[in-house]
């Protein structure tokens, strides 16, 4: 099925198209309008993070196969991927008379139950008088609407990431800066009346409920301690600082961790013993081929060890390391794979995960290649090789090397110049 075929068969939820394009506020202009539909999907909607967890398999993608899912998505049901957000959104702007196109080739095909390969779209700039029509913008211009990020940076960072796409090679810096300056402009008026708007409506609901200025709550919160004072904050009060806020979110699953995860960064400089700290993203077991997404804040002592999981949206428990081992041991928690960076694995936790991914053999190979034609095989070389060193690197830091063989370390310590050289690339 071509994504043309998919846009004529597929059907909106008529009251969610209602509730959206009838909010629309009557002061926009076209473009306005558009920036704002693309917006309030982002706002209201949620990346469905079984999907996700799951590597893009079992029950959680069947669902998604479906054309006839799309019509049942609304303010409740708001689980979406890619595939869903971007055909919601091109058919939500078409019936506000706004030309929107897929970016990539990503068809879903009906016999074999697949979809293509991720896709964006463009939304083309609608005709504007030209006291509405943004500095240096031109009718027909491709706007890239990212929707699969950007459901999350609305809600965690209060921006998205959608763009004008820049074609004015031979225009000067400053000229394309004031264009891009002008675009911007645009899309934040809009970002302030969306958010403006779940403001109002979350807090009706319950006013503990997502404050959005939380995310810079660590910072004010230490704000009020003198320097000296401050130095008297233990990792232990900055840590329970930390959970405070945690305990306060409510966000679909994807959201909520990655708001956990920045509010996480915001003290990780600030703890004296940060490198005993770790705060990572993994996925759990829920049924069989159905994975959820949990956090899980380390802490690794010479005496012992400290975990706490963290299951979206902010409920916060306890686990013991024979717990959390146990369930990796059993495939019942496990590394995300389109998630997985080796310097972000649970200190003291084998995974078998990171075995297959860490292939000795393999990287020895590519290393081998890059030495002596002074590049790399290809993309995923460059990634499975920098895994092993990251990975062996982690060992020498472990407290339980028990699993780890020492032809592991001997690679890691041989291979020093060539990880060097790789992150000079990298910079």
């Amino acid at each position: 099925m071509k994504n043309i075929e998919a846009l004529e068969l597929m059907k909106l939820n008529q009251n969610f198209e209602n509730q959206i394009i009838s909010n629309i506020p009557a002061n926009l202009n076209k473009l306005e309008q558009g920036l704002y539909v693309y917006a309030k999907l982002c706002a209201v909607l949620n990346y469905d993070s079984h999907f996700f967890a799951s590597d893009q398999k079992g029950p959680a993608a069947e669902t998604h196969k479906n054309i006839e899912y799309v019509e049942s998505v609304d303010i409740e049901n708001n689980e979406v991927v890619c595939y869903d957000f971007n055909l919601i959104c091109i058919r939500m702007l078409e019936k506000i008379g706004i030309d929107a196109v897929f970016k990539y080739g990503a068809n879903f095909s009906d016999a074999e139950k697949i979809y293509g390969k991720h896709s964006d779209i463009y939304m083309l700039v609608p005709p504007l008088d030209d006291v509405e029509m943004p500095y240096g913008l031109k009718v027909g211009e491709e706007i890239v609407l990212f929707g699969h990020s950007d459901m999350t940076h609305l809600k965690v960072e209060n921006r998205l990431i959608a763009r004008l796409l820049d074609n004015r090679y031979k225009a000067s810096g400053e000229e394309r800066l004031k264009i891009k300056q002008a675009f911007d402009a645009c899309l934040n008026k809009v970002i302030d009346i969306v958010l403006e708007e779940e403001s109002i409506a979350v807090h009706q609901q319950n006013e503990e409920i997502l404050n959005r200025e939380k995310l810079n709550v660590l910072v004010s919160e230490y704000s009020k301690y003198s320097m000296i004072e401050q130095d008297f904050l233990s990792d232990n009060d900055k840590i329970n600082i930390f959970l405070e806020q945690v305990s306060k979110i409510d966000l679909g699953d994807i959201a909520s961790l990655k708001y956990a995860q920045r509010l996480y960064s915001q003290i990780e400089d600030d703890l004296e013993n940060k490198e005993k700290y770790g705060f990572t993203i993994i996925k759990e077991k829920i049924a069989n081929d159905v994975y959820g997404m949990v956090g899980v804040i380390s802490f690794v002592g010479e005496d012992m060890n400290y975990y706490l999981k963290i299951t979206p949206p902010n409920i916060i428990q306890e686990i013991k390391h024979r717990e959390l081992q146990q369930g990796f041991n059993d495939g019942i928690f496990d590394y995300i794979g389109a998630y997985f960076n080796a310097n972000h694995i649970i200190p003291d936790i084998k995974s078998e995960y990171i075995e297959e991914n860490c292939n000795l053999e393999v990287a020895r190979a590519k290393l081998q290649y890059f030495k002596e034609y002074g590049r790399w095989l290809d993309g995923e070389a460059f990634n499975i090789a920098k895994r092993l060193i990251d990975y062996c690197a982690y060992i020498d830091n472990m407290c339980d090397k028990s699993f780890v063989e020492n032809d592991e370390i001997q690679v890691k310590q041989s291979l020093g110049d060539e990880f060097l050289v790789e992150n000079e690339l990298g910079k």
